[in-house]
């Protein structure tokens, strides 16, 4: 999508002040000034603390890349729209073994002398409409970042040989689901399904909780990022990659021809970039570490935990334990959950009450029919909304 309407925001029209509007608008997205007060004094206490990853360090990950490495990366490599260079992945396929070489010396180059050009830290940003959200809301667009193509093949490099490291040590938690070899929606959905179908038989409780983090790509706190990497024990040339890109980071709005100034990210991941859902999921590893309580799952973004008992109210208190828990995390994170977009849904075919669940003391809200990861399930299993959706979705295709 390369054009939004010029009614996005009611008052402006022109163009180039939609363009600055929007600019400004997705950089104070991920301003410091959405932390709380008490994260924001966490946050500058632990920055004063500079994290050290040039020290040597001889590990295969920090190794020079080789010319199969690069050419690997390159031939799966979609033709997806490129960023300020304009050149596409295809031009580089097209390229002798010889000029495929120069590119690895160059890589090479940058890789070992830590050095990351100024201009691989800018982003072309695209807004795309958000689904069934009104056109004329600045809210309702995405920010996706297109990044110059040869920061994009270096990048896939650095992300299969941290991907490497990260399965081969098993960083990543089991209960991740997204992103991740061999798994996919449908193994969160199946272990609840599962999970609800058990607890009707049994005739217990279920409580579970739909987790929603807020603004969740958009606020990494990337020292705290770099922090975990440090703690991994990941030292020399590929931390340092991923420090540099992470930093002095900025963005232009795009539309047509049109393009807004720069503007500065504070925090978070670019929306779109090829190493950010990695980084993302170590961001995020940690989330549910301490909650021994309750049966917990990831995918992405989306959390979900539970817990099944014969009486409610013990049920209640695992739940409650893993939200303070939640809740501690959230203060060392700076990542926020949303409470009114978050729920608990009680599974069972017996007679039940509100609860009163809290997070960040505030009272979750109870709901009877939740849509997780595209499915809609209700309070007693008998995918009575899920069929309507299903067939209305139908009849309008």
């Amino acid at each position: 999508v390369y054009s939004i309407p010029q009614t996005i925001i009611e008052t402006i029209s022109n163009p180039t002040e939609i363009n600055e509007s929007l600019g400004s608008h997705f950089a104070n997205i991920s301003s410091s000034e959405n932390y709380t007060q008490e994260f924001k004094l966490y946050k500058t206490t632990k920055e004063t603390t500079q994290i050290q990853f040039d020290t040597p360090n001889t590990q295969p990950l920090n190794e020079p890349f080789k010319l199969t490495e690069f050419e690997n990366i390159l031939h799966p490599s979609k033709n997806s729209a490129p960023g300020e260079d304009t050149i596409p992945y295809e031009l580089y396929k097209h390229l002798p073994d010889t000029e495929k070489q120069k590119l690895v010396n160059f890589f090479n180059f940058l890789w070992s002398n830590h050095i990351f050009p100024d201009q691989w830290r800018n982003a072309h940003v695209i807004p795309i409409p958000k689904p069934n959200k009104p056109p004329t809301n600045i809210n309702s667009y995405r920010p996706i970042s297109l990044t110059i193509t040869l920061c994009k093949l270096m990048e896939k490099m650095v992300k299969n040989r941290l991907m490497h490291f990260l399965n081969t040590n098993n960083v990543i938690v089991n209960y991740q689901y997204g992103f991740q070899k061999a798994k996919s929606t449908l193994d969160p959905l199946t272990h609840l399904e599962y999970a609800i179908r058990d607890t009707i038989i049994k005739a217990d409780y279920l409580i579970v909780v739909f987790l929603d983090i807020e603004k969740a790509y958009d606020m990494v706190w990337a020292h705290g990022l770099l922090q975990e990497l440090f703690d991994l024990g990941l030292r020399g040339n590929l931390p340092i990659f991923i420090q540099n890109f992470l930093s002095n980071r900025t963005l232009q709005v795009k539309i047509a021809n049109f393009i807004s100034t720069k503007y500065k990210l504070e925090n978070g991941l670019p929306q779109g970039s090829i190493i950010s859902v990695v980084l993302f999921l170590i961001a995020i590893n940690k989330m549910f570490s301490k909650c021994d309580k309750t049966i917990n799952q990831i995918f992405c973004d989306d959390g979900a935990f539970w817990s099944q008992h014969h009486l409610l109210d013990v049920a209640e208190r695992s739940i409650q334990d893993t939200l303070n828990h939640l809740t501690q995390w959230s203060k060392e994170t700076g990542l926020k959950f949303s409470v009114q977009k978050s729920t608990y849904c009680i599974f069972t075919h017996r007679k039940t009450q509100n609860l009163t669940l809290k997070l960040y003391n505030t009272d979750l809200p109870r709901s009877y029919q939740v849509k997780y990861l595209g499915m809609t399930f209700d309070h007693r299993l008998n995918w009575t909304k899920h069929i309507r959706i299903l067939k209305e979705k139908c009849q309008k295709d």
